[in-house]
């Protein structure tokens, strides 16, 4: 994969966009856009704000922002955590000693049997006792010995040694495997809630507005990733949030008579306002007095052209004579 403000300035390029155009859509100064693409990451903020703010552009560019996430640098001053080794159990030499003995009386014993059974019963009874001769287990023929000629005892395992230690290997530092998380469906609830379960989580939320008129404001109405996805602790997750309906224009009806400009705000999908400003010719200029009939609609607030949220009551002020 190329670096990440190659990858990110190449999807701009290719779908015609400049940084102006992505710092109104995305709600991202232009500065951090800059910086991203070119991996000025001095200049951004920390790597948890960092990491929302590319996901937001990268979203916007039609990327997957999870695999460019990944090239965004760690944060400094980060340790890993080095885990000791496992203890060693105590040992206990002196067992092994015991055991071998153990054994090799055991044996001895044995082959005694096996050789009194070969031979039969004896024809008359034996004056002198069975003498069963053990070989010793932790003492070795001395050189006088063997050069006597005297019989070489049976070979036999050197004295039980104390065993050395078994060498163990310190694993070498690793990071911290982050835990993985399953994310909750946060659709339908309030933005204040989803970011606190998020937060609750170890996961840092990030939002984007959309206007819709079946979603009330401020309610959550997509997420990604979607719900039951598991994902590392620490990691972004992008919450889209009603801005409400969309907004309607207040039309022009200066001039008009008041029932006829009264039809015309309904239909906009505003509301003429509970009450009416009615002036007469004490309150009103020559030139208002020229322009505007009697019984017609002289203003309205707010004023024609404004953008306003539907159902926005709009005050009229009407001549009376």
């Amino acid at each position: 994969m190329a670096n990440l403000g190659d990858t990110l300035r190449a999807a701009r390029i290719n779908r015609k966009l400049t940084l102006d155009d992505a710092e109104q859509a995305c709600r991202v100064r232009r500065n951090f856009l800059e910086a991203l693409e070119d991996q000025r990451y001095d200049l951004l903020p920390p790597r948890a704000y960092a990491q929302g703010l590319l996901t937001v552009y990268a979203r916007y560019l039609g990327l997957d922002p999870y695999p460019l996430i990944r090239l965004l640098p760690p944060e400094p001053g980060v340790e890993p955590e080095v885990l000791a080794p496992p203890p060693q159990p105590p040992q206990a030499p002196w067992r092994v000693g015991v055991i071998i003995g153990l054994v090799l009386l055991a044996a001895a014993g044995g082959y005694a049997y096996v050789q009194g059974m070969v031979a039969g019963p004896p024809s008359q009874p034996r004056d002198d006792p069975l003498i069963i001769t053990i070989p010793t287990v932790l003492s070795s023929p001395s050189p006088t010995a063997a050069a006597a000629g005297s019989p070489s005892p049976v070979a036999s395992p050197s004295p039980a040694a104390t065993p050395s230690p078994v060498a163990t290997v310190t694993p070498s530092p690793t990071a911290t495997v982050a835990a993985l998380v399953s994310l909750p469906s946060l659709t339908g609830q309030q933005l204040s809630a989803a970011l606190g379960a998020l937060q609750s989580m170890g996961l840092t939320g990030v939002t984007e507005q959309r206007t819709s008129g079946q979603v009330p404001a401020g309610i959550v109405m997509e997420q990604q990733p979607a719900p039951g996805s598991r994902i590392p602790q620490g990691e972004t997750v992008l919450l889209v949030v009603s801005r409400g309906p969309p907004p309607v224009t207040v039309p022009n009806i200066v001039g008009r008579p008041e029932a006829e400009g009264r039809a015309a705000l309904v239909a906009a999908g505003v509301r003429p306002g509970q009450f009416t400003n009615y002036q007469g010719r004490a309150q009103l200029t020559p030139a208002e007095l020229g322009r505007v009939c009697v019984g017609c609609v002289l203003s309205t607030t707010p004023g024609a052209g404004a953008e306003v949220p539907p159902g926005t009551d709009v005050f009229l002020a009407v001549r009376r004579e």
